[in-house]
């Protein structure tokens, strides 16, 4: 489970290869937010990301 203390040093640490920040300013439609979800959960699938 994902403490207030763990997320709050994700947070804190920046986007990364494993982390990366969306706004809603734009108001993003769920597909989009699902595409990127999908897109990231698939990065770690593929061997060569994990090097």
């Amino acid at each position: 489970m994902l403490t207030m203390e763990k997320l709050l040093e994700i947070v804190h640490s920046g986007e990364s290869l494993g982390v990366e920040f969306k706004s809603d300013r734009k108001k993003l439609s769920d597909s989009v937010i699902y595409e990127e979800i999908v897109a990231l959960a698939n990065r770690w699938r593929h061997p060569a990301a994990r090097r």
